[in-house]
């Protein structure tokens, strides 16, 4: 019988260790996606920002991309953090150039699970400007959204 029990035993602690596992690359997963979409949209913003000789129509593109990668609550604030902030809200700054992707990192923030930090230089700024933004992301009708932006 005792044998019997140790067998079961070990068999629980090896699911239970294994679902763990999984757990973990599950997680690792989801978390490389939201980087992707995440970097994505960023070398899209920052391209479009800093290259376009067309103001209407990089504004509409813009705004097309903060609309797709944003939940509504998070887009219909974007006038007010502008007004606040008095920049763009995904860059906490007023322009952008090309040279900013090349700094550009993302992180997942390691006090928040739905936190990721996006962090640039721009160069050309005297003296040098380093830029942090943190992005609240969540799933939503699967696909990742950027729910909220602060500034630190």
């Amino acid at each position: 019988m005792k044998i019997i029990n140790l067998i079961t035993g070990a068999l629980l602690l090896g699911i239970i260790s294994c679902t763990q596992v999984q757990e973990k690359i599950s997680l690792q997963e989801e978390d490389a996606k939201i980087k992707a979409m995440l970097k994505g949209f960023y070398t899209f913003y920052i391209t479009e920002m800093a290259s376009s000789n067309d103001l209407k129509l990089s504004g509409e593109r813009l705004d097309s991309i903060a609309r797709k990668h944003s939940t509504v609550a998070l887009y219909n604030k974007i006038p007010e953090i502008i007004k606040a902030t008095d920049s763009d809200p995904y860059l906490y700054a007023q322009d952008s150039n090309i040279d900013c992707l090349k700094t550009l990192t993302i992180v997942k923030d390691p006090r928040n699970d739905n936190r990721y930090v996006v962090s640039y230089t721009d160069i050309y700024s005297d003296p040098k400007t380093d830029f942090k933004i943190y992005l609240g992301v969540i799933k939503e009708n699967n696909e990742y959204k950027i729910n909220s932006i602060e500034y630190k």
